[in-house]
């Protein structure tokens, strides 16, 4: 009895066997066909890529074929004559054009962006880019080149502002021969091809614009060779402004003979302003990034930096920057020194008296300047009313009608180059020579 349960364990365990036997095929199994069925898969999607790849590179060609047939004129505008980007749908797949022009260079084939130096032949290179909604290709591109018609060239204007960045989208009229206007791209350039060969004015006219020296309409003249690339260069930005009141040392408001804005890159070294009685508006300022520095007068001669070279470091108030698109904020104030000047008249030995009604002129000394200066007329206390000037060196003269007899006096060289301005006294003497004269 004991050998028969021997035999039946032994059994039982060879069935256990052959159990495993059959889990382990079936997974051997399973792996091979998940295998099998992997490789199937990625040789579709090979094969849906390759076929994406094609469907893109033929609606490519056929792009690049459609603008070849365009004219070189239009090639030029392409932009503003298509939209950017057109789409085409081939087997439920939804296909992205790009079409694109630019003029390149003969002799390196780089981009015309305006910083091209004249003289160089151009072409237009076309491009087009297809991209599609399957994100394992990559865009397809293809570029050709077109040459413009022969005895034509091509205009380029570059515009930049206060900072040397490119405007962008700036109107840009080509007046001449072939006239056109093209706005500026990304590089601040407008590119103006096929033109006829001939003398051109490239024009900048935009409102709320200034260049350098506060003009709104700005134009450059221009020779356009067969063959060739023409560039003109421009400044051009957004106008700011501000206001000025002009004081006295004291610091009474005081009417000015006008007030200058200095700067260098201005093409006078200035700006002016006249005809106001305290307060003076500059607008269609040109916002550089270093201030202007502002003082009483109208010539560069009344800089107060003449005198004092730290004048403007210790006057901010003085001292106007200008933000591009900005309205006047709080006004800079200027000082106009004050000539302190006491006209008196004095008979033979007696105590000189302050004379009244005697009219005082200033004649500036410094070249360029206002040559006549009307001070005014003296009152009770011998002094003029507005006794003013701007900084700079004078020659004085009084006249007055005293003892019915026309009485003349000169101070010359005066000095008025201080902020306290300077203390004169003229005093009209009975026996004073120059009798019978008026002050010029």
């Amino acid at each position: 009895m004991l050998k028969v349960a021997r035999v039946r364990l032994k059994a039982a365990s060879e069935e256990g066997f052959g159990l495993i036997e059959v889990l382990v095929s079936s997974a051997v199994l399973v792996i091979v066909v998940l295998g099998v069925m992997a490789g199937l898969d990625s040789v579709s999607r090979t094969a849906g890529a390759n076929q994406s790849k094609t469907v893109a590179s033929v609606l490519a060609e056929k792009d690049l074929e459609r603008l070849r047939s365009l004219r070189t004129s239009d090639l030029s505008k392409l932009k503003s004559l298509e939209p950017e980007t057109t789409t085409a749908d081939v087997g439920g797949v939804t296909y992205t054009i790009t079409s694109t022009a630019q003029l390149v260079t003969d002799s390196s084939g780089d981009d015309v962006s305006c910083s091209t130096p004249s003289g160089e032949g151009g072409y237009l290179r076309i491009t087009s880019t297809v991209t599609s909604q399957n994100t394992r290709i990559k865009p397809v591109t293809l570029s050709s080149i077109v040459s413009p018609q022969p005895g034509l060239g091509t205009l380029t204007a570059l515009i930049r502002n206060a900072d040397s960045a490119p405007v962008v989208g700036l109107p840009v009229q080509a007046i001449g021969l072939t006239a056109g206007t093209q706005q500026t791209n990304e590089a601040g350039c407008a590119v103006f091809i096929e033109r006829e060969a001939g003398s051109y004015t490239a024009r900048l006219n935009q409102t709320g614009w200034v260049d350098p020296d506060g003009n709104t309409q700005v134009d450059h003249n221009v020779t356009v060779s067969a063959g060739n690339v023409t560039t003109t260069e421009f400044l051009y930005d957004q106008a700011g402004s501000f206001n000025v009141s002009v004081v006295r040392t004291g610091g009474s408001a005081d009417l000015s003979t006008g007030v200058m804005a200095a700067h260098t890159g201005v093409t006078l070294g200035y700006r002016a302003v006249t005809g106001s009685a305290t307060a003076f508006a500059f607008t269609k300022m040109f916002p550089f990034s270093s201030p202007y520095e502002v003082f009483a007068g109208d010539c560069e001669g009344n800089n107060p930096a003449n005198w004092d070279e730290n004048y403007f470091a210790n006057h901010p108030l003085a001292v106007a920057k200008v933000n591009r698109g900005v309205n006047p904020g709080p006004a800079r104030q200027v000082i106009e020194p004050t000539l302190n000047l006491t006209v008196t008249h004095k008979t033979n030995n007696n105590t000189p008296t302050n004379l009244q009604g005697a009219r005082v002129f200033a004649y500036s000394k410094v070249e360029g300047c206002s040559t006549r200066y009307v001070l005014g007329t003296t009152q009770s206390t011998g002094k003029v009313s507005n006794p003013g000037l701007p900084f700079g060196v004078y020659d004085i003269c009084a006249d007055s009608t005293v003892d019915s007899r026309t009485r003349r006096f000169y101070l010359n060289d005066v000095a008025n180059t201080t902020d306290s301005g300077t203390t004169q006294s003229l005093q009209l003497k009975q026996s004073d020579s120059n009798t019978g004269q008026t002050c010029p």
